[in-house]
């Protein structure tokens, strides 16, 4: 049986880059939006957190806003950077890493204990060239 099907209240994604500033609350931001779309909203929480600490309490860059509002999103500037924690892990039905470095190090917190639902959706873990380019310059 599944975390989602013993744990009461909505189905938790978190999504996970280095820093919390770039990949991961755009992924929230898209992730939720895509949820609200299918009617999902109020069965699904999405929230975002970075494997590093160096970010903490920034917003999200302003070239990732850029991107998000080139595409449409809305971002309400209430996004802080915040650095997973092995509770937030136990807590989320599944976990999105960036890459899969951040899965490797999310694995790592975890101590096995919610090693299944991590994956890593970047562009190499997907099987492509990873040389696209990303809106911001730091490694988050």
């Amino acid at each position: 049986m599944s975390s989602a099907e013993t744990r009461p209240g909505p189905y938790r994604v978190m999504t996970v880059c280095t820093g919390n500033i770039c990949r991961s609350p755009m992924a929230e931001v898209v992730l939720r939006d895509r949820f609200e779309a299918a009617g999902l909203g109020d069965r699904v929480v999405v929230d975002s957190t970075g494997i590093s600490d160096e970010e903490r309490g920034n917003p999200i860059d302003r070239r990732a806003r850029a991107v998000l509002a080139e595409h449409g999103y809305v971002v309400d500037g209430t996004h802080r950077a915040r650095q997973v924690r092995a509770g937030d892990l136990a807590a989320r039905d599944l976990v999105l890493a960036m890459t899969a470095q951040h899965a490797r190090a999310l694995r790592r917190r975890a101590a096995g204990g919610a090693g299944g639902r991590f994956r890593a959706v970047g562009p190499a873990a997907a099987g492509r060239a990873a040389g696209r380019a990303r809106p911001c310059a730091s490694s988050s």
